[in-house]
């Protein structure tokens, strides 16, 4: 008798979870709609909506790139489906890069490359030394396909848009310290000016260094390894509501020896 009441509170609870989860099938917990979120782009050179965007491109937030790591422009290559960009194998600070098998192999000074980089409208003309660290990134936009219609003749492979931060008007300060693989050490500062009237400025300072992945036979050093430094001031004036002029400098440092492709 105590085995069949077993037996029956065991199907009543069975009964129960059934329906219960049935429920919670049928009627979510919460009643909030599912939204994607809209992402800015401005592929067109105008800011608009991704989705409205009749271009093929892959768009990197602020919060994208801090959680992928991103300090310079080839870190989001492993994100992007039909982009690859390695560093050259006589230099550490020179980008190969290629989208949809169009691709500049070795630096060439009277060619241009075929996939154009841009930082905030300014054209990198030369894949040397393209492989600098750019702090206060807000957004890297690759449009893959030609882009000559608005990019220019040397973007026949495609072109990677690269937007920084602008300075918000008020205080702000930010330190950020990271370690990682190959006893890797990056330190980036980042100070916001109040606004003096309708002007605003802010200065950022990133300093990096990693060990190597072999050691060298010949002279005991490293091999792939290096260090950079790398300073940005960005000032914004606003003298009216249809006038906004930025004004921004940046400075990188690299050093490096010989990458280990060559090996």
């Amino acid at each position: 008798m105590k085995r069949n009441n077993d037996r029956t509170s065991i199907s009543v609870l069975a009964a129960v979870l059934s329906s219960t989860s049935l429920t919670v099938v049928a009627q979510p917990s919460d009643n909030r709609s599912k939204v994607i979120e809209e992402v800015i782009v401005t592929a067109q050179k105008v800011e608009e909506s991704l989705q409205d965007t009749p271009v093929s491109v892959s768009a990197f937030g602020a919060d994208d790139l801090a959680q992928i790591g991103v300090s310079e422009a080839k870190d989001v290559a492993n994100f992007t489906p039909g982009l690859t960009m390695r560093k050259q194998s006589a230099s550490q600070d020179n980008y190969a890069i290629g989208i949809r098998s169009v691709a500049s192999g070795e630096t060439a000074l009277a060619i241009d490359p075929t996939v154009g980089i841009y930082q905030d409208g300014v054209y990198i003309a030369r894949s040397t030394g393209a492989a600098f660290d750019i702090v206060d990134l807000k957004r890297i936009e690759v449009l893959r396909g030609p882009q000559g219609t608005l990019f220019g003749r040397n973007t026949i492979g495609g072109a990677i848009n690269v937007i920084t931060e602008k300075p918000k008007g008020e205080f702000a300060f930010r330190q950020a310290v990271s370690y990682g693989a190959r006893d890797t050490r990056s330190y980036h500062t980042t100070v916001d000016t109040p606004a003096w009237g309708n002007v605003a400025a802010k200065m950022s300072v990133r300093t990096s260094k990693h060990d190597g992945q072999f050691e060298s036979i010949y002279n005991g050093e490293q091999l792939g390894n290096g260090e950079a430094q790398a300073f940005r001031l960005a000032v914004n004036w606003v003298p009216s509501e249809a006038i906004s002029v930025d004004y921004v400098y940046d400075k990188s440092d690299r050093e490096s020896n010989t990458a280990t492709t060559q090996i």
